[in-house]
């Protein structure tokens, strides 16, 4: 997830401190974008796509994925060509947004428990109204459970929405209830579809078709649900994105403009190589220009066979160490793959103790440096174990 993000963030400020000055080039520049930045995410999701179905054929649902979100990107590309809001910046501001989201910890977890604790709070509540209510109708004689569940609902919705005084906290539960409602909603849809699915009957079509009738008056209601879950989401870190939106451009238009600069130097510097080489062939100076450009050539030459020999002279080596140890006694060789072994633990084992004092001495609080001596220390007890297990095996 860190990588998608990392490598979202970066090619979209690129591509936006690289963007072209005319119109139209900007369009081909960002469908060309389109085009680069759905590459890791599509296939990320494509892998489990592929494995939550069952599906072996990886290349063959990458490639449609892939293609359908390049199309979508690319129409809202051209869709958008009057306008000055480019896909990049959105791209962008919204890998921040996930970003800072991922980073804030300590925000995420109180987050999750006010949301869990108005679940529980609904449920319990729901709970003891119907338990009361059915215990009502017992007493009137009244046999309705259909009835009694709705009820229930009803005067635990009413209850719950009452039952605080802080505005926020009421649009907070009305959100929390409907998501609630639109999950359940949108689960009976799919149920009855795959029902007609396996019945195909006349009066199952007309079920789905009525379903898929109320979607159109269904959906801008729970969008009204909805709509402001996204603003409470990004509103803590709106400064923050803003900040690091203009960090982030800012450093690629400098890296910019130092790769103008040398790519200005380069062709200055060619030009005067070629205005002395044009000056002293005229000035009667060939045959020293034919000498160093034999011996230019001599040397390019020379070097690409250094490599190449290098090449060589490497693949024959592992060759012969290969077939060494191929050759090799069995006690001979479980000797030095324990030695390897415990030279790769206690390797590691010595990293990890350099983390821990590198984290000891960091200006952080006391609370983030145990936090991370007890997961150095946790490594470290399974690294010591790995190492006392090869050493055994080396001296046994």
């Amino acid at each position: 997830m860190e990588l998608i993000l990392s490598f979202a963030i970066h090619v979209s400020a690129f591509t936006i401190a690289c963007r072209p000055k005319r119109r139209m080039l900007q369009k081909a520049f960002e469908i060309l974008y389109c085009v680069a930045v759905s590459f890791l995410p599509v296939w990320f999701v494509s892998i489990i796509f592929s494995s939550f179905c069952g599906n072996k054929n990886f290349a063959e649902v990458f490639f449609w994925l892939y293609s359908l979100i390049v199309v979508s990107l690319i129409f809202l590309t051209v869709t958008h060509l009057g306008t000055e809001t480019c896909v990049e910046e959105c791209v962008l501001k919204s890998m921040l947004y996930i970003d800072e989201y991922r980073k804030a910890n300590s925000r995420r977890k109180r987050q999750l428990g006010m949301i869990c604790f108005e679940i529980i709070l609904f449920v319990l509540l729901y709970v003891i109204l119907s338990a009361l209510i059915v215990r009502l109708f017992q007493a009137l004689s009244l046999d309705n459970s259909l009835f009694s569940t709705i009820l229930s609902g009803f005067w635990a919705y009413s209850l719950y929405l009452l039952g605080c005084s802080r505005p926020e906290t009421r649009m907070r539960r009305k959100t929390l209830l409907g998501i609630g409602f639109s999950l359940v909603w949108f689960i009976l849809v799919c149920d009855r579809i795959m029902a007609y699915q396996t019945s195909k009957d006349a009066l199952g079509l007309e079920d789905m078709l009525l379903l898929l009738f109320s979607v159109v008056f269904t959906l801008p209601t729970i969008h009204g649900w909805i709509k402001r879950i996204p603003v409470l989401l990004i509103s803590p870190y709106t400064e923050i994105v803003e900040e690091r939106t203009k960090d982030l451009i800012g450093h690629y238009v400098e890296i910019k403009g130092k790769l103008k600069r040398f790519g200005a130097c380069t062709l200055n510097g060619m030009e005067e190589i070629k205005i002395a080489i044009k000056h002293r062939w005229n000035g009667g100076q060939r045959k020293e220009l034919i000498v160093a450009l034999l011996l230019l050539t001599t040397a390019t030459f020379f070097f690409a066979f250094m490599i190449y020999s290098l090449s060589v002279i490497e693949r024959w080596a592992f060759a012969q160490i290969e077939s060494w140890y191929i050759g090799l006694d069995g006690t001979l060789k479980h000797h030095i793959e324990s030695l390897v072994g415990l030279l790769f633990w206690m390797a590691m084992f010595i990293l990890m103790t350099r983390i821990i004092v590198t984290n000891v001495r960091a200006e952080k609080s006391k609370k983030e440096k145990l936090k991370g001596i007890v997961v150095c220390i946790v490594v470290e007890l399974f690294l010591g174990y790995g190492a006392i297990t090869a050493f055994l095996q080396l001296i046994g």
